[in-house]
């Protein structure tokens, strides 16, 4: 999943100071999303 986050962060780049913004910035949350998944899922499986 990391691997998909920085792939989404690094689209998200092309957008910055473009008028789709909007896109830059839904893009970055999703990757605010993967990452805190990816943060959940390696602490579940420390616990296992």
């Amino acid at each position: 999943m990391r691997d998909l986050a920085e792939r989404v962060t690094e689209v998200a780049r092309r957008y910055e100071g473009t008028d789709r913004e909007d896109v830059a910035f839904e893009l970055y949350e999703v990757e605010r999303g993967l990452r805190g998944a990816t943060r959940r899922l390696d602490r579940l499986t420390r616990s296992l």
